[in-house]
């Protein structure tokens, strides 16, 4: 039985000189290309001499960065991208377990390689801003999907789409399994370039959890137009049921938030909780489903665009947008006096 390892490090970017140029930068292109390194690697013990050292220049920093991760998770195992490093990793336990799999409930990523291209092309108009890296697909055995390393690589753990069902996900919670799926990349991607290289700063006073709430509901409020996908819950993560609750007790959880001082409070814990992915939102009820603070925070977003059309989405992404008080009363949110 396959089974997705356990975190041992934290590695939603990795600091390092990269020199591989950005892909997004060549105009009108139609797709974005994952250079499927996961398939390749699998491959290199048995390659000649003289491919090997093909492999280890064409793939130098993916290489580097890949034999960093395994490092980490084996004591004593050199981070340096020699042939019998590499070896030793594409014999590994991971490679082993996932490659076979890869191959055979994945198949062509070309729709998938169209529709992040879309959604490149679309950001360009947006967020001239936003850089996409190069995508590689490896092997990865942590919780993470995707690693970044700076603006320049993104590695897709192409392991974590094997769908839902798949057994490597055996023991998942429903929430986390939901978005075991390729088509669910775009949206993630898009987040997590979104995430890293606009992160969360603390406002000039003491962050409240409104300032959270406004911050993730901006980065999924603009992943959601980005990618194209037609309704809030597809970036939250939510299923029907899930959408529905939130839907019929948006007052209610708002009122929660006002009645127990949650929302301007300055407990750090708050915003976490609120926004974090989660099988519920339990400290506003134990029904209300998890990340309901960013649906919530998308809502006033929303709200707020509607009535200030000439707002810039990058503007939504500045500390002292989200973590003004006045972009609630400016945005004209309010789901108590809501009579639809």
């Amino acid at each position: 039985m396959r089974a997705i390892l356990p975190l041992t490090i934290a590695v939603i970017a990795i600091a390092g000189g990269c020199t591989i140029s950005n892909n997004a930068d060549t105009a009108n292109t139609e797709s974005m290309k994952i250079d499927r390194y996961d398939l390749e690697v699998s491959a290199y013990p048995a390659l000649d001499s003289a491919s090997r050292a093909d492999f280890l220049m064409a793939y130098a920093d993916v290489n580097r960065l890949v034999l960093q991760l395994y490092a980490a998770s084996h004591p004593g195992v050199s981070k340096e991208a020699s042939d019998s490093m590499m070896s030793e990793y594409a014999r590994s336990r991971g490679v082993s377990m996932f490659g076979c799999a890869i191959r055979e409930r994945l198949g062509a990523t070309d729709s998938i390689e169209a529709a992040l291209g879309e959604a490149a092309s679309r950001s360009r108009s947006m967020i001239p801003e936003l850089k996409w890296p190069r995508l590689y697909g490896i092997i990865s055995t942590y919780d993470q999907a995707i690693i970044l390393s700076g603006d320049s690589i993104a590695l897709i753990g192409m392991n974590h789409y094997l769908g839902p069902d798949d057994e490597a996900y055996e023991g998942f919670d429903n929430y986390r399994r939901r978005d075991k799926r390729l088509v669910a990349l775009p949206a993630q991607l898009t987040e997590s370039l979104l995430y890293s290289q606009w992160p969360y700063e603390l406002p000039d006073k003491d962050a409240t959890a409104l300032s959270r709430m406004l911050y993730d509901g901006a980065v999924a409020w603009i992943t959601m137009r980005i990618t194209g996908t037609e309704r809030p819950e597809e970036i939250i993560g939510w299923d029907e049921v899930q959408t529905k609750w939130a839907e019929a007790n948006e007052s209610n959880a708002w009122e929660a938030l006002i009645n127990r001082k949650m929302l301007y409070s300055t407990d750090e814990d708050y915003g976490m909780r609120l926004t974090q992915r989660a099988p519920a939102t339990s400290m506003l009820h134990p029904d209300a489903p998890g990340r309901m603070g960013t649906w919530l925070g998308m809502r006033i977003i929303d709200a707020y665009m509607k009535s200030h059309p000439d707002t810039e989405p990058r503007q939504l992404l500045q500390k002292d947008f989200y973590g003004n008080l006045k972009t609630l009363v400016e945005s004209g949110y309010n789901p108590l006096r809501r009579q639809d």
